[in-house]
């Protein structure tokens, strides 16, 4: 319902004179109407937000495509003078493994790829092969089986679990950082047997040095958060800007 401007008095649609102290009344469109304007509004801008999406969309296309298209050609201009110079195809062949590579990871980025685990096994398969490819390059497969998968195995691994715990706890972005760090740790320490395996005995030295660090950062973060007052951490966080 409109109301006088003067007075403040409510009336009826389509009144132009107060009842009560005379003042004109500025045409009021009935209610019905402003409510269509209000639906026309939303739908014009729904149809906006969704050219917008688009726009985005076609433009992250294109840049997709021109990123592949100047990468491409630098590896067929290596791949040209590698056979201009030796004869034969030589150091290209790591060029194209890392190409092939590179085109999977920018899949995945630009979100070609739908679902996190989809494209975890992607690239999993991608670096196991591209390790695979980088190992018969040099001769047969030496080290592949020994350090190569096993490293892959690992990484992707615990990637997995960080990311599927960080999905399921959702504990902040302070207790986030505390499950990477030990993850981080876990992976130092698994990583250097892995490698004191394949070269000698296994001495956990570097690995247990950088737990040291990690475990106590990840320490301090979950007392912090623990013992910190939830109004003085809020405000903390909005000075921080985290």
């Amino acid at each position: 319902m409109p109301y006088c401007p003067k007075c403040g008095i409510e009336v009826d649609y389509g009144i132009l004179k107060c009842p009560l102290c005379s003042f004109d009344i500025p045409e009021v469109p009935p209610k019905q109407e402003i409510l269509s304007n209000e639906v026309e509004l939303k739908n014009y801008y729904s149809e906006l937000k969704m050219l917008k999406s688009k726009r985005r969309k076609f433009n992250k296309k294109i840049v997709f495509i021109l990123i592949l298209l100047i990468t491409a050609g630098a590896v067929f201009n290596n791949a040209m003078q590698d056979l201009f110079v030796n004869g034969e195809l030589t150091f290209s062949f790591y060029i194209l493994s890392s190409f092939a590579l590179f085109i999977v990871c920018m899949i995945s980025l630009f979100g070609l790829i739908k679902g996190w685990k989809n494209n975890l096994i992607i690239l999993f398969i991608s670096t196991a092969l591209f390790i695979l490819t980088i190992d018969l390059w040099s001769g047969g497969i030496d080290w592949y089986w020994n350090i190569g998968l096993p490293i892959v195995i690992l990484s992707y691994g615990l990637l997995f679990l960080s990311v599927l715990l960080l999905r399921k706890l959702k504990p902040g972005k302070l207790y986030g950082l505390s499950i990477i760090l030990f993850i981080s740790s876990i992976f130092l320490i698994l990583l250097e047997v892995i490698l004191d395996s394949y070269f000698g005995a296994i001495n956990l030295r570097w690995s247990i040095q950088a737990l040291i660090p990690n475990g106590s950062f990840a320490l301090l973060c979950i007392a912090g958060r623990q013992l910190v007052n939830h109004d003085f951490f809020k405000k903390l966080k909005r000075y921080l800007h985290f």
